[in-house]
């Protein structure tokens, strides 16, 4: 018979069962299986732990309430789970612990060994046996290969189930037949685990957890181990997939002795950038970018590479950063500033290479390091990005992955990790073209594992930097996508004609934040074809409509936003040309149709108040 756990609301049920002496699970909302019989378990110490079982037994099912901390929105206060441990015993007796964790939303568990765990404390984990089997007919979002799998910047391509049979880089989106849903498969906690990262071995119908960049598995120094949580969120729309908490709700709190509530250093925003259009560094590049970033009211600006050959005769790398920032700072614009990770990867003598690195560039005054080609999922990456963080937040120093994998979680344990890249993002036009269906498909794949720095934001008229996209587009971008260090990036001149001063187009732009109340995703969304985004800020609600590859009609029904009369700040494609749009100001009362005709790969951006 199989042992079950219903979730809190009674939204969903998982059965745990052994069949062939394994242990699997499947997910079902009412009578509807969202998942086949899917195996779980893990191999340690050369003892498949999922296999010759003979029983099982699950501890009483307990209700635990959590606080949310969301740095981006906050849907809830409160985010309630079911918990219980399964006991998983075979011929030696209990051979695993499965902790489960099950919302009304969505599936988590992890791994434990019983009692102390191994004989000599060291662990060997070969591989896990954890997977989802999705019902016939389902369709799969997956990022492309093979450049996902080194930096997780894979282009999001939809594919039936058979049609792929190979590893990919996470999360994998599931559009479920019949209309009955999304899944979406995450890794929640991979930091401070010692833990390999998570890609995805999708072989017909099954995908399965696999350690691709650590094929022989790898140690953990340590007389046991927790596991990251391999996570299945299950949604009616899309809507609720992108609204789900179970990632966020399962992360610890951060360190109260580095993030004093009330006091924390850490400050989310929007940058000048010169990297994208003008990859020149040197002083006078930035005073330009400085001094936009000053007259828009945005907090940083971005120093990226190169900046260590831009020096004056006579002058050191240092020197050069701490003049920039010394100007910058007499302007309010605090300096953010990139580097590889390349100087900091020895962690010897607990990781002094890297203190010394973050005590250099916290002495020239920067707030921020963007630090850059991470390149890879193994054990030693994940271990480096966890120094990382504890060390830069030693320093009061805020981080910026790049070339980096997705996150985890990691924002709501350590709030220093403010952005990371880990997305095929806009600089690919710079050589390539950036295909239509990706921008329409990131808010409801790549976003779902968390902030994400694509750094939109081209406002010129260079037709060959737009390819195929249009300004209204690159502005929806800064709303419909996640980052806590919000890159724009165009040049002081285009940004300067395109948002002329005291223009309300120019208002709606500075007005757009970092970081976010509450986030919807509206009815009509269509993965790969239209991401239509409701957010709110303070007193504003934003609405980026991010259009697909064919001309779409957009219409929001006013009556989500609630009775009353709204001032309503618009801007909408151009119909004939991409590098123009209309802007309008109007009072609408709640009721009124808003309805806008999106161009191919075109966008659609408003902001309303109450009156």
């Amino acid at each position: 018979m199989p042992t079950e756990l219903i979730s809190p609301g009674g939204v969903l049920r998982v059965e745990l069962t052994l069949k062939e002496k394994r242990l699997h699970f499947q997910l079902f909302r009412g009578r509807v299986a969202l998942t086949e019989p899917s195996l779980i378990g893990i191999v340690v110490n050369q003892r498949d732990r999922s296999a010759g079982l003979f029983g099982i037994t699950l501890s009483t099912p307990i209700t635990i309430s959590k606080p949310l901390s969301r740095r981006f929105f906050a849907p809830q206060a409160t985010c309630k789970r079911t918990a219980a441990t399964l006991t998983a015993f075979g011929p030696g007796g209990a051979e695993l612990l499965v902790d489960f964790r099950l919302f009304d939303d969505g599936l988590a568990y992890r791994y434990r060994l019983p009692g102390r765990g191994e004989p000599g404390g060291r662990c060997h984990i070969f591989y896990e046996e954890s997977s989802v089997v999705v019902p016939d007919g389902a369709t799969l979002w997956l990022q492309d290969s093979p450049v996902s799998m080194k930096c997780c910047e894979g282009i999001w391509e939809n594919k039936k189930i058979g049609e792929v049979h190979a590893d990919r880089s996470g999360p994998v989106v599931v559009a479920l037949p019949n209309n009955s849903g999304y899944l979406a498969l995450l890794e929640g906690e991979n930091f401070g685990r010692d833990w390999s990262g998570s890609k995805y071995q999708v072989v017909g119908p099954r995908i399965r957890h696999v350690f691709s960049h650590d094929p022989d598995g790898f140690w953990i120094e340590s007389a046991n181990f927790t596991s990251p949580w391999r996570i299945v969120t299950a949604a009616t729309d899309l809507n609720g997939l992108v609204r789900a908490p179970v990632l966020d709700a399962l992360m610890p709190l951060p360190d109260p002795k580095l993030f004093a509530e009330g006091k924390t250093w850490v400050r989310p925003g929007r940058c000048a950038w010169s990297w994208w259009h003008d990859d020149r560094v040197d002083l006078e590049t930035q005073k330009r970018f400085i001094d936009l970033a000053s007259e828009l009211g945005f907090e940083y600006n971005v120093i990226d590479g190169g900046w260590w050959n831009s020096m004056k005769p006579g002058q050191s790398q240092w020197d050069l950063l701490k003049e920039i920032c010394d100007y910058g700072k007499a302007r309010g614009v605090a300096q953010w500033v990139w580097t590889a990770q390349e100087g900091t990867r020895d962690p010897a003598n607990h990781w002094r290479q890297m203190r010394e690195e973050f005590d250099r560039f916290k002495a020239t005054g920067v707030v921020g390091l963007k630090i850059d080609f991470i390149d890879s999922d193994a054990q030693a990456a994940r271990r480096w990005c966890s120094a990382a963080l504890r060390h830069g937040a030693e320093r009061k120093l805020m981080l910026n992955f790049h070339g980096a994998n997705v996150p985890t979680g990691e924002a709501q344990s350590w709030p220093n990790e403010v952005s990371r890249e880990g997305i095929y993002g806009l600089e690919q036009n710079k050589w390539g073209t950036i295909p239509s269906q990706h921008y329409a498909a990131l808010p409801f794949t790549r976003f779902l594992a968390g902030h994400g720095d694509f750094t939109p934001g081209y406002f010129g008229h260079d037709l060959n930097r737009l390819k195929g996209t249009s300004w209204t587009l690159q502005l929806a971008c800064g709303i419909a996508y996640s980052n806590g260090l919000l890159h724009w990036a165009g040049t002081p001149e285009d940004i300067r004609a395109t948002f002329p001063k005291d223009s309300p187009e120019r208002e709606l732009f500075v007005s757009i934040p970092a970081l976010w109340d509450d986030t919807q995703v509206l009815p009509g969304a269509q993965i790969g074809q239209i991401a239509p985004i409701l957010r709110k800020s303070g007193k504003f609600w934003f609405i980026g409509v991010i259009g697909g590859p064919t001309t779409q009609r957009f219409q929001l029904d006013t009556r989500l936003l609630g009775p009353g009369t709204w001032k309503l700040l618009e801007i909408s494609d151009h119909p004939a040309r991409p590098d123009a749009w209309n802007v309008a100001s109007r009072t609408i009362r709640t009721g009124e149709a808003l309805l806008t005709q999106l161009r191919p790969l075109g966008g659609y951006v408003a902001r309303l108040e109450r009156a």
